[in-house]
């Protein structure tokens, strides 16, 4: 029946004639060829007319996949459909739903409406004024933080801003370098003088944009694609509700980038060390600050080059020529370079001892004059500028350099401007033209060490290039099997021919004595927001799943290609960074770089051992670099903070004004450690008014141990628990408390729980380990032979 409905799919001519194929078949059929949701999704999202019959009939046979589809396409963002959604009668079981629809479309319109508002008069500007205020919020904004979080919001605002101002000018943008030097240098001054900021009108408008982008990349996306967070109405409020376990994940995956960025930066430093110890490479220097400035540089070009390899992705197309991808970066991060030590590295010199950042740039502009070098808050450049710029430090010749300009650059090509797809991304293509010049605000340029640009750029384009795309995905199969090969396991590459004869699909399979390994590869592009991580999910993950299980069932079977002796591992094993570590239908994802470099970790021998340290995370934090390397994990944002209860049930929507109840608990809690038995006679009358609240439930299990309850706070802690089931936070409570009660066993049993399922939270490592050391003798020997064998069994040594 499946193939009978994929074939009447695949003859329909709208998504809307295939869902009324689907609806003549039984609702059990429908559920079983897997067709609905991908149909509901294309079905929503790609056609511009709408059955109102057929959808009515959809929602009634089919009410959680209906409301999964207009979720996850955002059709509700349509006036006309959501009055048509919320007269829909099988929605009132998802009511929740609905309300929200109902919030997220007035509040996304609400500040769009303010952003049209405010850039109504912004082209009365002339554009040099414009970039100039444009450079000083940017600079201003992240004066006080430079992180790469804060980087990377204040790109997505330029981002908007400069697509939505090339967008929307009448005429094409145009800007001379020298009429823009006097006004961005007037302006300086007469800030400085005046000891103004920014032009409110021009900060109005960025710090429009920003709302914008914090509504929608926090709220709105964070509901639309990421199914694990739910809506729940409660004391007049929505609420966001999520798993902690979920929580951490997602956090932990925001992470996984910068390790794998951090692995390749650790291994360039080493094979660039060797070479210049090896007389292989000579680092040019004039002075200690060259040779400091020129090693950076070769370190990062390296970085690149030792990840394209990997990836082996050797070449670009562009326009039709093919250029060594290594070159298109040589000289950007190179000038890069030069830009971060002058300009940066300046600016942080003399943060300590300016007000603000005008204050800031008004004692370096001093520098200049000594160095003969000026230091800019952005570059203002001709294309023939920075050819032979490029050409005189690194010796590629124009062509090569002039073609990576062009790849590297954007220029005014009007398509229409669409707020939920923007398409311009300073952190990849940095210079827009205008004119005859090409602009940056400096701060994205001497930030970048072009490791995400090269990556993204270099697996991105495979997508327009489809032989070349083939050809070197069969590479990087034959590359990950020698990898195994070289550790001693027996592999075997299935070859194209190989392939057709086996259901489903499986790339590369992988065994030792104990264990076998299925693998399919997939070299996606990187991620960059809760849309592309949950399309990512849709359509190229779950087709990776059911073809590892088919190609399982398959081999199962006599053939003449591969004896499967026992049930193998399945893994998806993918250059994205999304979804890492999660399991579906007996599959798990893991991350290709991750996968490289545990393979080369000496201490990793059997198949066993590979599973469990990368199914554990162990690649990401080990139990030992919680004792040992807290400096290094620091360097890519680990461990990561353990958050308490309220962070995973957040109120994005109050419907009344009414905050007695929160007023009422806020009281109780602020009651604790002071006045513990007036605080449980508040909290009870919380519980009662609500018996859904976590905090409430947590709050008096604090405070029955403080009274040493034992019956109450063993009692408070588990209903906290089964509201928010295996919440850290509560866990370290409720252990902490049954150790202070004399039941040493249990509480260090659960605070070994922490560690097993949240071994990358800060303390859950100490505060198991100094426990234990301290009340060891009130153990019996059973129990620390107990504690000792589960601590062993999650530990990867």
């Amino acid at each position: 029946m499946n193939t009978n409905l994929k074939k009447q799919k695949s003859k329909a001519q709208k998504y809307s004639e295939a869902l009324h194929l689907l609806l003549e078949n039984t609702k059990e059929n429908i559920i079983e060829s897997n067709l609905l949701d991908s149909l509901l999704f294309d079905y929503f999202s790609k056609e511009k007319i709408h059955s109102e019959t057929l959808e009515i009939k959809l929602s009634e046979l089919f009410p959680e996949k209906f409301v999964k589809a207009v979720r996850t396409t955002q059709a509700f963002l349509d006036t006309n459909r959501l009055t048509f959604f919320k007269n829909l009668p099988f929605l009132q079981k998802f009511k929740e739903h609905v309300m929200l629809w109902d919030f997220l479309q007035e509040e996304e319109q609400k500040l769009w409406n303010t952003i049209s508002k405010e850039t109504s008069e912004l082209f009365k500007f002339e554009v040099d004024y414009i970039l100039s205020e444009v450079v000083f919020w940017l600079e201003n904004e992240r004066y006080l933080d430079n992180s790469q979080q804060k980087l990377t919001k204040l790109g997505s605002v330029y981002n908007f801003f400069i697509e939505f101002y090339l967008h929307s000018a009448k005429e094409p943008v145009t800007i001379a370098a020298e009429n823009f030097s006097q006004t961005f240098h007037k302006l300086v001054f007469e800030k400085i003088k005046s000891n103004k900021t920014i032009d409110p009108r021009i900060d109005a408008v960025l710090n429009a944009i920003s709302n914008w982008i914090s509504f929608n990349e926090d709220i709105l996306q964070a509901y639309c694609f990421d199914l694990e967070i739910n809506p729940l109405i409660e004391d007049d409020c929505l609420y966001f509700v999520q798993n902690p376990k979920h929580y951490y994940k997602w956090k932990l995956d925001g992470l996984r980038y910068n390790k794998v960025s951090f692995d390749y930066h650790s291994k360039a430093q080493e094979v660039i060390s060797n070479l210049i110890n090896q007389k292989k490479l000579i680092i040019p220097e004039k002075t200690e600050f060259d040779f400091e400035m020129n090693l950076d540089a070769a370190v990062k070009l390296k970085k690149i080059e030792l990840f394209l390899h990997d990836a082996t992705i050797p070449n670009y197309m562009y326009n039709g020529k093919k250029i060594s991808t290594n070159k298109i970066f040589h000289g950007i991060s190179t000038y890069a370079t030069h830009k971060l030590y002058r300009y940066e590295n300046s600016i942080e010199q003399f943060k300590s001892i300016s007000t603000n950042w005008f204050d800031n740039y008004f004692k370096i502009i001093a520098l200049p004059v000594k160095n003969k070098i000026e230091i800019l808050p952005y570059v203002l450049i001709k294309k023939e500028t920075y050819v032979a710029l490029v050409k005189e430090v690194t010796g590629i010749s124009e062509e090569d350099t002039s073609l990576s300009f062009d790849i590297l650059s954007k220029t005014d090509k009007k398509k229409g401007f669409n707020r939920f797809n923007i398409k311009y991304n300073v952190w990849t293509k940095p210079f827009f033209k205008m004119g005859s010049s090409f602009f940056c605000p400096m701060l994205f340029l001497a930030t970048n060490d072009w490791f995400f640009a090269a990556t993204q750029m270099a697996i991105q384009h495979l997508n327009w290039n489809f032989p070349e795309r083939k050809r070197t995905a069969t590479e990087m199969e034959i590359y990950l099997g020698d990898k195994f090969e070289q550790k001693g396991y027996i592999v075997k590459v299935i070859e194209d021919k190989e392939a057709d004869l086996i259901d489903g699909d499986v790339d590369i399979i992988v065994e030792d004595a104990n264990t076998t390994l299925f693998i399919q590869l997939k070299r996606t592009s990187f991620r960059v927001s809760a849309k592309d991580a949950f399309n990512e999910s849709e359509q190229s993950d779950k087709k990776a799943i059911q073809q590892l299980n088919d190609a399982e069932i398959s081999l199962k079977a006599k053939n003449n290609i591969y004896n499967l002796k026992q049930k193998p591992i399945k893994w998806i094993v993918s250059t994205s960074f999304e979804g890492i570590n999660s399991t579906i239908k007996d599959c798990r994802k893991i991350n290709y770089f991750d996968l490289l470099f545990a393979l080369e970790h000496p201490n990793i021998q059997s198949l066993d051992a590979l599973v469990f340290y990368l199914e554990k995370d162990r690649n990401m934090i080990s139990l030992d670099d919680l004792e040992n390397n807290l400096d290094v994990l620091k360097d890519f944002g680990l461990p990561l903070k353990l958050k308490e209860p309220e962070t995973f049930k957040q109120c994005v929507y109050y419907f009344k004004k009414d905050t007695n109840y929160i007023k009422m608990l806020n009281n109780g809690i602020s009651l604790y450690s002071k006045n513990d038995t007036k605080a449980i006679k508040i909290l009870e009358q919380c519980a009662k008014i609500n018996e859904n609240d976590a905090r409430v439930y947590g709050a008096l299990g604090n405070c029955y141990a403080n009274l040493n309850d034992v019956l109450n706070f063993i009692k408070a802690f588990e209903k906290a628990l089964t509201i928010i089931p295996n919440d850290p936070y509560v866990k370290r409570n409720y252990a902490l408390a049954l150790i202070e009660n004399e039941r040493y066993y249990d509480g260090l049993i659960k605070l070994l729980e922490i560690v097993e399922d949240y071994g990358y939270i800060d303390d859950s490592i100490y505060v198991f380990k100094n426990n234990l050391t301290f009340y060891k003798e009130k153990l019996t020997m059973k129990e620390r032979e107990a504690l000792q064998k589960h601590y062993n069994s999650i530990s990867f040594y």
